[in-house]
């Protein structure tokens, strides 16, 4: 009986623990699905402090967790071209009757509002922008490997 309280416990605790360690909570985040061929798998987190994580699976030069931080313009920069898209505006999801395509799934955050879009083909030319804006990031030089 006790060894079960104790189990318990630990549990109880370390929930409370992955929830009070959260720094904050990202801004954007991007991830890039699998498709059949060498599609790159992956997922990024861009925070209001600067810091971005980027979680490579496979298919990059990246594959595993790195970091690294944009300046604090750079994230005013990347909120105004997010809002000026009108971001808040596109669909939930786009898709077609395709197959063997990566999916797109792309967050943004801003003063409360929060949008999550699933883009699996045929979204508007200003959301594909916003994807290639968020891919140069991730091609972008200035990546530190985490252990």
């Amino acid at each position: 009986m006790m060894a079960m309280m104790s189990v318990a416990g630990c549990k109880t605790t370390k929930k409370k623990t992955e929830v009070y360690n959260v720094p904050d909570k990202p801004i954007i985040t991007f991830q890039k699905t699998a498709c059949f061929g060498k599609c790159p798998v992956y997922k990024l987190e861009i925070y209001e402090s600067g810091a971005i994580k980027l979680f490579g699976e496979k298919n990059l030069d990246k594959v595993g967790n790195y970091s690294k931080t944009l300046t604090k313009s750079e994230i005013n920069d990347l909120k105004k071209t997010f809002l000026d898209s009108k971001f808040f505006e596109f669909n939930d999801e786009y898709t077609a009757k395709k197959t063997d395509l990566p999916t797109t799934y792309i967050s943004f955050e801003n003063e409360g509002k929060y949008k999550k879009i699933r883009d699996y083909s045929d979204a508007p030319e200003d959301l594909k922008k916003l994807e290639k804006l968020i891919e140069n990031i991730v091609s972008s030089e200035g990546w530190i490997k985490q252990e």
